[in-house]
């Protein structure tokens, strides 16, 4: 759930209902899990991050999903999938993930999850700044250090975000 003004979030809360943690951030305030601070890795070396991402519902969009995937997976030590944007991006801000990056989202798929991990210290990009190159509708947020390198290397294959 988050507050936004002028499509801007101020505040937001994401919750895994399955262990009830609670992960929230207000802007300009830092973000936190159960009440614990939270941090983006320190990762710097694309090769050994972790990413997350997910597929849409459509078969089209899913098969380019997939060939963004193949470009990507050679480079990074790992890609995972687990299901929910919102959970994703507090997984960049927990430090769980290095990276995360998907499009098609709708607004309220990330939110709140973009200022949590905001908040915590990631680079993130929302839909509509199609002026880097990644596509209007492209969710990324990453560790600091890694952050280029893997806007570069998503921009490698681009034919897979439209």
């Amino acid at each position: 759930m988050a507050a936004q003004r002028d499509g801007v979030s101020l505040a937001g809360a994401v919750t895994h209902p399955p262990s009830g943690r609670v992960w929230s951030a207000a802007a300009g305030l830092g973000a936190d899990c159960d009440g614990q601070p939270v941090g983006v890795t320190a990762e710097t070396a694309l090769e050994q991050s972790l990413i997350g991402t997910g597929f849409a519902y459509r078969a089209e969009r899913r098969a380019r999903q997939a060939a963004l995937v193949a470009g990507v997976l050679p480079r990074v030590r790992d890609v995972r999938r687990a299901g929910s944007a919102a959970l994703d991006l507090c997984s960049v801000a927990s430090g769980w993930l290095d990276g995360y990056v998907e499009h098609g989202l709708a607004r309220w798929d990330w939110a709140a999850g973009a200022l949590i991990a905001a908040e915590a210290g990631a680079v993130v990009r929302l839909p509509g700044a199609a002026e880097d190159g990644l596509g209007d509708d492209v969710v990324l947020a990453a560790a600091p250090g890694i952050a280029t390198a893997l806007a570069g290397l998503l921009r490698e294959h681009d034919s897979a975000l439209v």
